[in-house]
């Protein structure tokens, strides 16, 4: 079992990437307990899709990026 895991190689990514990455993650977990909480007022509504519209343009911006290469 050690050997073969030895033998797997994983794919080198751009620290900066990774980065970006793990602060939509946060934003995102952040959006699921709101939502979860279902304590929500329409000020919060408007946060949430807001900040939902956000990462989507982030995940584009990524992919137009990734595609470039």
């Amino acid at each position: 079992m050690q050997k073969y895991l030895q033998s797997i190689r994983y794919p080198k990514y751009d620290p900066a990437l990774l980065r970006q990455l793990s602060g939509m993650g946060n934003n995102l977990n952040q959006i699921a307990r709101a939502i979860n909480s279902q304590d929500w007022k329409p000020v919060d509504r408007v946060q949430i899709v807001a900040a939902l519209s956000g990462l989507q343009r982030e995940l584009n911006l990524i992919r137009t990026k990734k595609n470039e290469r």
